[in-house]
């Protein structure tokens, strides 16, 4: 299992996944919407942002749980 497959699970679930030292991925919810004929359904989208550097402890707990160390 690969880093990038923990911050994808993490995503899921999440609206921001910080990599210590690196940055932080972030979500901004898209509510869906009728405009005319055209239905757009429930997005996300992802930004990175740099300045987020501090570690929350969540992608470590998830790299701890997914790969059984405690």
């Amino acid at each position: 299992m690969t880093l990038f497959k923990d911050v994808v699970d993490l995503l899921h679930n999440n609206d921001c996944v910080i990599l210590p030292g690196f940055g932080a991925f972030v979500l901004k919810k898209k509510a869906a919407s009728v405009v005319g004929n055209k239905f757009s359904p429930p997005s996300k989208n992802i930004s990175f942002n740099s300045m987020l550097k501090e570690n929350d402890g969540l992608l470590v707990k998830q790299i701890s749980r997914s790969r059984k160390i405690s």
